[in-house]
């Protein structure tokens, strides 16, 4: 190969240099097909003294986008005589919009008006060009009618022949007006015959009603002309030819949900305890479980809540792939729950809409019974009798209704201001046991500072904890739900 190529060099040396001393003055392109967007470079050599090229600013009404002149002189032998020969070179580069000429230039070689040739130039549609310059990019689309809130996938394919030279891509992607988008896993290297193509998905979910169409991906290609790698000589150029392509188009149609709910797509839902019976105010773990395909929303409010027992809720995890071009998403979250007396976790019940099935479903968790084996039990409250007349009965009656009354309503108030100035989960006992509790199985220690507190929460009386002890525990013990 490079003999080849190092005989084609000479024999082109040779030709330009000969048809140089004939002429003077020639022009050439490097090529003269190509494909919109591609840059043309036209190049001129004149051989003699007092060269003066013209001033080039467009050609065929296309502006220059890059000019280089340079000077050699070298030896040559010509009818038996050695000579030097001066020359200089004038390269100009544009991008052709359609078919075109370029018209002869005119060059003055001392004080003499040297011509080039005519050079047509054609211009033709990327699909329509033959050669190795074969890319493409391709926009793909799983469905085109689809509901509000459901999720797709839309997939790009940019494909090239195996044995292009691709030195960069300036790539931008669709715009998806009417949707939420996102790049989703990574990009994806497929072989198809003799092309590579690689592959980027796109997360789509439908924001509201209505038709919409996607604007084309774009991307401008790089691409090495083969026959300047290995150009040792410098007689070509080591330029990258550009190519601008661009994707097609595709329209949507996005219905309104008939129905309200909280998910869309195709769901299963499990919830499992990791014990059905436990100590007084030793955590019991319920781990919730959402999986299937289409985007799972995080649940916005705290879904249980039990009478006298103190529920813990972690931050849920979200998983998401794209398989079989759809959208298969997991979600778990941990529920943690405490209580000194057997409690039941109810059931937990998610509307949801199947956009396959065009219908409404729930879903639903089985309950869960658990029972204490060492129950709190709260003291009796002493009782003592008293003795009276009927009359000073009624008397004591109505002083005792109006003091309950206006102890009660003193009490309501106090509730009130209590519920507005802090909320749940925000007290110091609160943050306390939701850093302590995940290391109860872990120190002993710990466990008895988490009973103290649960029982604190609960309202036990003459419960002293060591606030110094309490602190260098929380210290050590850092925050984190596992």
């Amino acid at each position: 190969m490079v003999q080849i190529r190092g005989s084609l060099y000479i024999i082109l040396w040779i030709f330009f240099g000969t048809f140089l001393f004939a002429q003077s003055v020639v022009a050439y392109v490097d090529r003269d097909e190509v494909v919109k967007g591609e840059m043309v470079e036209l190049t001129i050599k004149a051989q003699g003294d007092d060269i003066v090229f013209p001033s080039i600013t467009s050609i065929a009404g296309v502006k220059i986008e890059a000019t280089s002149q340079e000077k050699t002189t070298h030896l040559a032998v010509i009818n038996n005589k050695s000579e030097i020969i001066n020359e200089e070179i004038l390269r100009v580069s544009f991008y052709p919009e359609a078919n075109s000429t370029i018209e002869p230039i005119d060059v003055l070689i001392g004080n003499k008006k040297h011509s080039t040739e005519r050079i047509d130039i054609t211009v033709v549609d990327f699909a329509k060009k033959s050669g190795d310059n074969k890319v493409s990019l391709e926009l793909q689309l799983q469905k085109k009618e689809i509901y509000e809130k459901e999720a797709i996938v839309a997939s790009l394919l940019f494909s090239h022949d195996r044995g292009l030279a691709i030195t960069d891509i300036a790539y931008t992607p669709p715009k998806f007006e009417g949707f939420l988008s996102e790049e989703i896993g990574k990009q994806r290297q497929i072989s198809k015959g003799r092309s590579a193509v690689t592959q980027v998905d796109y997360l789509l979910i439908a924001k509201e009603p209505g038709n919409f169409t996607i604007d084309p991906a774009k991307a401008q290609v790089s691409i090495q002309n083969s026959y300047s790698m290995g150009d040792k000589l410098g007689i070509f150029f080591d330029r990258p030819t550009k190519i601008n392509i661009e994707s097609n188009t595709k329209t949507v149609t996005i219905n309104p949900l008939p129905v309200d709910v909280m998910l869309v797509g195709d769901f299963t839902i499990q919830a499992v305890v990791d014990k059905n019976s436990t100590k007084a105010n030793e955590p019991v773990t319920l781990t919730l479980t959402l999986r299937g395909n289409g985007v799972i929303d995080t649940i916005q409010a705290t879904p249980y809540q039990i009478k006298n027992v103190t529920t813990y809720e972690q931050d849920p995890t979200y998983n998401q792939r794209v398989k079989n071009g759809q959208l298969q998403a997991t979600y778990e979250q941990k529920f943690i729950f405490m209580g000194g007396d057997d409690f039941t976790i109810p059931p937990l019940k998610i509307e949801a809409f199947s956009p396959s099935k065009q219908e409404k479903y729930t879903l639903i968790t089985p309950s869960n019974k658990i029972t204490i084996t060492d129950k709190v039990i709260a003291p009796p409250v002493a009782t003592q009798q008293v003795t009276t007349t009927s009359s000073s009965l009624h008397l004591f009656s109505a002083i005792a209704i109006f003091v309950a009354g206006l102890t009660t309503g003193m009490a309501i108030l106090w509730l009130v201001a209590k519920v507005k100035t802090r909320k749940r989960g925000d007290t110091p006992t609160d943050k306390a046991l939701m850093q302590l509790y995940p290391y109860v199985h872990a120190d002993k220690e710990v466990e008895g500072i988490v009973r103290q507190l649960y029982a604190i929460k609960q309202g036990a009386k003459g419960i002293s904890i060591d606030k110094k002890r309490l602190k260098e525990i929380l210290q050590r013990y850092p925050y984190k739900i596992s």
